[in-house]
C-alpha cells in the first residue's frame, strides 16, 4: 500500500512539474569520450558552453572545461538564472578537427534534475614510423665502441626513450644492454664475426632496429676496409656509385672487394623495398620520402664494413592516373504526370570514358520489357525516353563502349506505375587490390527498399568460381592476372532481384599497380535518405588537393555545387540534401588527380 501511494505521489509531482513549467536553471552535463576501438580516453578536455536569455531579459553566458577520468567519463554542473535552452559541447579530434554536439536539457522526473548527455568518438593516430636507428662501430683489438648519437626520433616533438643493444656473442644477459645508453663499449673473448644490433623506441611509439656485422681480430691490419658511396637522384630513380676502399696497401696490394650488398630501405610497414649485389646499382623508389640506404662490403682479406646514408626522394612529376570507364544513369517519370504514368526518362550524361583523350562512342540500352527490337536502343543516345506497356519491375541496363575499347555495363531495377519507392533494391560493389593477385570486394552500397532487406548475395568472380550466401565483403585470390567480368546478384526478402556486373583488372605483379583514380568515394550513407547525405572520400594523393562535388538530378540539372579540400586518406563530408525532391541523384567528385561518381535515392 505504501508503494502504491509513493507511485501516486511521484506521478502527481511529475504532472505538477509539467503544468508549472519547471525551468532548467541547473543542468548536469556528462558523457564518455572513447576512440573508434571503444577504448576510453583519459584526461580529455571537453568544452561546455551555454548562452541563455530569460523572458525578462536576464542572460547568462557560461563556458566550462571538464576533463575525463580514467574511464573516459566527464561530468559537470552548470547554473544559470535564466532558463538553459541549449548546451553546446565540443572536443578536439585526433586530426585537430573540432567535434561538436548540441543538446537540450532533459528532465528526470524521479530526481527532479535536468541532464544533457554528450558522447564523443575520437579517431586514433597510428604511431609514427619515420624514426631512424643508426650507430657507428670502432674496433680496438677485442673491444668494440659503438655510438648511436646519429639515431633520430620521429620529429621535433618526439624523443628516443629506450635503446636496446645486443652484441651477438652470447645469450647471457651481460651481452645485452637495456636502457638508453647512447655510446656503450663491449669486450669479446675471442676474435670472429659478430652481429651487433640496436633497437630504438621513441616516446610516440616509433621503433626501429639496425644490425651490423663487425670483425673482431686482434691482428687486424692498420688500414681496414671502409664502405662508402655517392648517389645521383633522377626523379624517383637513383644511380648509386660505390666508392668503397678495400684497405689495400703497398705491402698488401692484392686485397679486393669481392662482394657488395645494397639495402634500399623499408616501406612504412617495415618491409624491405629492395636489395642488390651489383657494384653500382640503379634503383627506382616507390614514392617520395626519405630512405635509409645501406652498403655492406666484404674483401678478399675477410674485412667487412658497412655504411648507411639517408636518401631523400622528392619527385614533383605527377603520377600517371588511369580512370576506368563507367556506365551510369538515373531515371524518373516524365514531369507533370501521375503515378500511373508508364513513360520514363533516362539520362546517362554522367557516364564517363577511361581518360581525357578517350570518349564514349556507343550506348546500348535494354529496357527489360521485351525481346522486340523496339525495346532496345543502339547508337549513342544519352537521354532516351521509353514507354512501358504494363506496370511492373523492369531491369534496365546501359552498356557503354569507348573509342579505346573500354566496355562497362550498369543495370537498375525500374518500378513502373507502382506505388513503391523508385528503386526497391540495387546491386553495387567496389573493389580494391590488397595483395598479389588478391582483390577485396565490398557491396556496402547495395541496398533494399523500405521495410525490406537483402537476404542473398551471389558473387560470380569471372574466372569460373562463384560464392553464395550473403557475404558483403568477400576476398578473392586469382590464379592469374587479367581482366575478369565480375557480377553480383542480390535478392531481398520481398523478392526483389538485381544484378550488377563490371570488368575488374587483376594485376599479377605488386610493383605495377596504378590506382584507378587519385580520389574515390568509399562510402555514402544513409542511402536511401530522408535527409542529408554523408560521404567518405579517400584521397591517395600526398598532401592536400582541391576537389569539386556536384549533385545532378535525372534531367542533368546541377542541384548542389560544393568545393572541398581533401587530405591524404579518408575525408568525411556532409551534403545538405534534405531539401531535394524525391528521386534518384548522381554525386560526382572531380579534381586534377581523378574523379568518381555514385548515386543515391532521396525519399
Amino acid at each position: 500500500m505504501k508503494a502504491f501511494f509513493t507511485k501516486k505521489i511521484l506521478t502527481l509531482f511529475t504532472l505538477m512539474t509539467l503544468i508549472l513549467g519547471v525551468k532548467a536553471n541547473t543542468v548536469i552535463v556528462s558523457g564518455y569520450v572513447k576512440d573508434v576501438n571503444g577504448v576510453a580516453i583519459a584526461n580529455k578536455a571537453v568544452n561546455i558552453y551555454t548562452d541563455s536569455i530569460s523572458a525578462t531579459g536576464t542572460s547568462c553566458v557560461i563556458t566550462r572545461v571538464a576533463h575525463t577520468n580514467p574511464n573516459g567519463y566527464y561530468i559537470d554542473t552548470i547554473h544559470c538564472s535564466a532558463t538553459i535552452q541549449l548546451v553546446y559541447t565540443s572536443t578536439l579530434n585526433c586530426n585537430g578537427v573540432l567535434l561538436k554536439n548540441t543538446g537540450s536539457p532533459v528532465l528526470n522526473p524521479t530526481l527532479n534534475t535536468y541532464r544533457v548527455e554528450s558522447n564523443f568518438i575520437i579517431c586514433v593516430n597510428p604511431p609514427p614510423t619515420n624514426c631512424v636507428s643508426m650507430f657507428t662501430a670502432t674496433v680496438n683489438n677485442l673491444t668494440v665502441a659503438v655510438n648511436s648519437s646519429q639515431s633520430t626520433a620521429a620529429g621535433n616533438n618526439d624523443s628516443i626513450i629506450k635503446r636496446d643493444w645486443s652484441f651477438g656473442d652470447s645469450l647471457s644477459s651481460s651481452n645485452y644492454l637495456i636502457g638508453n645508453i647512447v655510446s656503450p663499449t663491449h669486450s669479446y673473448t675471442t676474435p670472429g664475426f659478430y652481429t651487433v644490433c640496436l633497437k630504438i623506441t621513441t616516446a610516440k611509439g616509433c621503433f626501429k632496429t639496425i644490425c651490423k656485422t663487425i670483425v673482431i681480430n686482434s691482428t687486424q691490419p692498420p688500414n681496414p676496409c671502409k664502405a662508402s658511396f655517392n648517389f645521383i637522384v633522377h626523379g624517383k630513380t637513383v644511380n648509386f656509385i660505390n666508392t668503397s676502399n678495400s684497405g689495400a696497401t703497398a705491402g698488401a696490394p692484392q686485397i679486393f672487394i669481392n662482394s657488395s650488398l645494397w639495402k634500399f630501405g623499408v616501406n612504412p610497414n617495415g618491409i624491405s623495398i629492395g636489395t642488390s649485389t651489383l657494384g653500382n646499382p640503379t634503383f627506382t623508389f616507390p614514392s617520395n620520402g626519405t630512405y635509409l640506404v645501406c652498403l655492406k662490403i666484404t674483401t678478399t682479406a675477410n674485412c667487412v664494413n658497412d655504411t648507411c646514408i639517408n636518401v631523400t626522394i622528392n619527385d614533383t612529376t605527377p603520377p600517371p592516373i588511369t580512370v576506368a570507364c563507367k556506365a551510369l544513369f538515373v531515371s524518373a517519370p516524365i514531369p507533370g504526370t501521375s503515378l500511373s504514368n508508364k513513360t520514363i526518362k533516362f539520362n546517362s550524361a554522367n557516364s564517363y570514358a577511361s581518360a581525357n583523350n578517350d570518349s564514349i562512342i556507343s550506348r546500348h540500352w535494354s529496357f527489360g520489357d521485351s525481346l522486340s527490337s523496339t525495346n532496345y536502343i543502339t547508337g549513342n543516345v544519352i537521354d532516351p525516353i521509353h514507354t512501358f506497356t504494363t506496370p511492373g519491375v523492369y531491369n534496365v541496363c546501359l552498356k557503354i563502349t569507348t573509342a579505346k575499347g573500354c566496355v562497362n555495363t550498369a543495370c537498375l531495377n525500374i518500378y513502373v506505375a507502382l506505388n513503391i519507392n523508385p528503386s526497391n533494391c540495387t546491386s553495387f560493389f567496389t573493389q580494391q587490390p590488397i595483395g598479389y593477385k588478391v582483390m577485396k570486394y565490398s557491396s556496402n552500397l547495395s541496398f533494399a527498399g523500405s521495410n525490406d532487406s537483402i537476404i542473398s548475395r551471389i558473387w560470380n568472380f569471372g574466372d569460373g568460381s562463384t560464392l553464395g550466401g550473403n557475404n558483403i565483403s568477400p576476398v578473392k585470390t586469382y590464379n592469374h592476372g587479367g581482366t575478369y567480368q565480375v557480377c553480383l546478384k542480390v535478392t531481398t526478402a520481398k523478392g526483389c532481384i538485381n544484378n550488377f556486373c563490371t570488368p575488374v583488372k587483376v594485376i599479377d605483379t605488386l610493383n605495377n599497380f596504378i590506382a584507378t583514380s587519385g580520389i574515390k568515394i568509399i562510402n555514402l550513407y544513409p542511402n536511401p535518405t530522408f535527409g542529408n547525405i554523408n560521404l567518405n572520400v579517400r584521397s591517395s594523393i600526398i598532401g592536400n588537393i582541391n576537389a569539386l562535388i556536384e549533385v545532378y538530378d535525372v534531367y542533368n540539372n546541377r542541384r548542389i555545387l560544393k568545393t572541398v579540400t581533401l587530405a591524404n586518406g579518408n575525408n568525411f563530408i556532409q551534403l545538405l540534401t534534405q531539401s531535394l525532391p524525391q528521386g534518384v541523384y548522381l554525386i560526382k567528385i572531380t579534381s586534377n588527380n581523378g574523379m568518381d561518381v555514385t548515386r543515391f535515392i532521396k525519399l
